[in-house]
């Protein structure tokens, strides 16, 4: 399953860059790092959170940040691949859902 809640990237405000976030039971995590990256100033960024079929909040609380929310496993590599596989950007940054971006880090 694929919840694509893509925006618009603007060009001119830089090139696109995917940020692929894989998560397995996250909760208590998942929000500030989401929350981190979607405050960056820099804008042009699609968020992608690939799901490894979480039992907690996890994909409802991504839902309210990311762009796509996909569920797929069984481990991180094959999240991290797939996410950057369904991308519709070139560029890839990825981090994991315990991780928080610092402001104007990018």
């Amino acid at each position: 399953m694929i919840l694509d809640n893509t925006s618009n990237c603007d060009a001119k405000e830089g090139p696109s860059v995917s940020v692929i976030v894989p998560t397995k039971n996250s909760e208590r995590t998942i929000e500030r790092c989401l929350k981190s990256i979607k405050e960056q100033n820099y804008k042009n960024i699609e968020l992608i959170v690939v799901d490894n079929y979480s039992e907690d909040k996890t994909f409802e609380i991504a839902n309210k940040y990311a762009d796509k929310i996909i569920k797929k496993g069984p481990e991180r590599s094959v999240q991290r691949n797939y996410g950057a596989k369904i991308s519709s950007i070139k560029y890839y940054y990825f981090t994991f859902s315990h991780n928080y971006i610092v402001i104007d880090s990018y």
